[in-house]
């Protein structure tokens, strides 16, 4: 949906601004020093680890990202079709920037490997709180 509005300039003459209206994305969890639960989905529930080759690249990219992001690791899943991880971070933001990074590197290995080209991981990441009381 568009919408025009007009303003007038100092000289008097119609400018006009195109709004276009966007439904926003969900805001991801991604709380500095707050431990997240993380799981990503492959597209249409689509295997994303097909042979053991694909969890030999993932895992030393999780570790390597996350050292340079200053993340921390705790636990990890690894599935056919989805990724668990418990991760935290001493900066907001880090974990949003580790899942791009792995994410960016790894799609291009997994594609590359098993000739697909369609998108391997479904939407964005889904985070929860984890209460470490």
């Amino acid at each position: 949906m568009l919408i025009e509005t007009q303003e007038r300039s100092s000289a008097d003459k119609a400018q006009h601004f195109y709004v276009k209206n966007v439904m926003q994305r969900r805001t991801q969890l991604d709380i500095s020093e707050i431990p997240l639960h993380v799981t990503q989905r492959g597209a249409n529930r689509c295997a994303t680890f097909v042979d053991d080759e694909d969890h030999t690249h993932y895992h030393p990219l999780l570790m390597e990202k996350s050292m340079k992001l200053s993340a921390s690791v705790y636990t990890y899943m690894f599935m056919s079709n989805l990724v668990h991880l418990l991760l935290s971070s001493g900066r907001a933001g880090a974990i949003s920037r580790l899942i791009h990074q792995i994410g960016h590197n790894d799609v291009a290995n997994f594609k590359r490997r098993h000739q697909r080209t369609s998108t391997l991981w479904a939407a964005r990441f889904k985070s929860c709180l984890i209460d470490t009381l």
